[in-house]
């Protein structure tokens, strides 16, 4: 009977850290239609709004526009962006404040995923590992396409 109980557990353990591995890997998804045509638009806080409440699935870049990085965050998203034919949205980091995600992102600059109306991930400038993303076509074009299903 111990031996029993011994297998159960050790398989429930396995289950669990399969299901919790599984979980942790990053599931690609696919932009609106309408996204998959390269160009950059700067939105406003209502324009953005617009996009969640109709359930878009879209990439926003929040900015600064007193950007102290050695290259604008933009010479390097622009191209990417451009090499993959997906739009890219601006958005100026005051307009970010005013909503509700403000909390999650708390510094610019930033590149929003959204899925169906939903924030699914960021780079966020305060984490080391994303830190050289921001200047870096190569890093950045690995850490979109990690997400992003490109056509």
């Amino acid at each position: 009977m111990k031996h029993l109980k011994s297998i159960i557990l050790i398989i429930l353990i396995i289950l669990f850290t399969t299901s919790f591995i599984i979980l942790s890997i990053p599931h690609k998804f696919t932009l609106s239609d309408s996204e998959y045509e390269y160009s950059y638009d700067v939105i406003d806080y209502d324009k953005l709004s617009e996009l969640i409440d109709n359930k878009e699935s879209f990439i926003v870049y929040t900015y600064n526009p007193y950007c102290s990085l050695p290259i604008r965050c933009d010479e390097i998203f622009k191209p990417v962006h451009e090499e993959l034919g997906i739009r890219l949205y601006g958005i100026p980091y005051g307009e970010i404040r005013k909503t509700s995600i403000a909390k999650r992102i708390q510094y610019a600059p930033s590149v929003l995923l959204y899925k169906k109306g939903k924030l699914v991930t960021f780079l966020d400038p305060t984490k080391e590992e994303h830190k050289d993303t921001f200047q870096d076509q190569k890093l950045y074009k690995e850490w979109l396409t990690k997400y992003i299903n490109t056509k």
